[in-house]
Formats: structure tokens, sequence, C-alpha cells
């Protein structure tokens, strides 16, 4: 199943400009868990919990999908193969720093403080995606827009 939704994320992906995709999904991100966040406060039901994560996840398989994507537009190609490296490995260190994290914040101030700082991080995030500057479309954008050109 996660490989046809890997699919359906590039068919998504490749047909938008990467950098304002990253940054969409880095705020549907930060609203479902700052909706999430708003949960917890109010004690709402166990279906609004899953239906906004079901949304996270969605919309995080698609960040992944873009990342991967819009490496080879910010990095030369000569060093790509270090890039990707660097990049998996920061994934996996939060694989195993972001537990740990997520555990102080919820020692110290709660649910609501881990959901609250979590939020705020992916707000960080499409700020920092936003200055990297334009990281290009897929090649069905690229494709659409010169169709687009050909016709007017």
């Amino acid at each position: 199943m996660l490989r046809h939704l890997a699919i359906r994320d590039f068919v998504i992906v490749d047909r938008l400009e990467r950098q304002q995709t990253l940054i969409v999904i880095e705020l549907v991100r930060a609203g479902a868990v700052g909706l999430m966040t708003m949960v917890v406060l109010t004690g709402t039901g166990p279906v609004v919990m899953i239906a906004v994560a079901t949304v996270f996840s969605t919309v995080g398989t698609m960040y992944w999908t873009a990342t991967a994507s819009a490496t080879p537009s910010i990095v030369p190609e000569g060093d790509l193969a270090t890039a990707n490296a660097v990049e998996s490995t920061l994934y996996q260190s939060g694989w195993f720093a972001g537990p740990a994290l997520a555990t102080g914040l919820l020692a110290v101030g709660g649910s609501a403080m881990a959901f609250g700082v979590a939020a705020i991080a992916f707000l960080v995030s499409a700020g920092l995606v936003a200055r990297i500057g334009r990281l290009g479309s897929g090649a069905f954008a690229v494709l659409l827009s010169l169709g687009a050109l050909a016709a007017s």
C-alpha cells in the first residue's frame, strides 16, 4: 500500500512547482499539528485525532517525495551523492532524536506543548524553504507550461 501512495505522491508532486509544494505541505502539517494541540486541550474525541493524523500522514509522504526531487535543483551534480547521504543521515538521526525530544516535551509540558512545539517547527520549516528560492517543477509541469506557451 505504501508503494501505491508513493506513486500517487510522485504524480501529484511532479505536476507542481516544488518550492510552493513544500511550503504548502509544511503549512498543512503545521495546521494539522496545531489542530491536534486544540484537540488535546479541548478533549475532543479520537475520531478527530484520527482524521487529523490521516491528513498529516498523507501530506507527509508528499513532502519526502518533493524533497527528494528538489535536491538535484539545489546541489551541483558532483555533490549529489554526498547531499543524499547527508539528507539520509539527518532523516535517520531525526528518527532517534525526535522521540527523545518529544519525551522531554511531554514530561515538561504535556501533549499540548509537544504538539505546539511541533507546529512551530513546521512553520519554521516553511519559512526556511521559502528562503531557498525556486526549486523547479516536475517534467509534467514543464510540458504543461510549454503547451500553454505554444497555445498562446
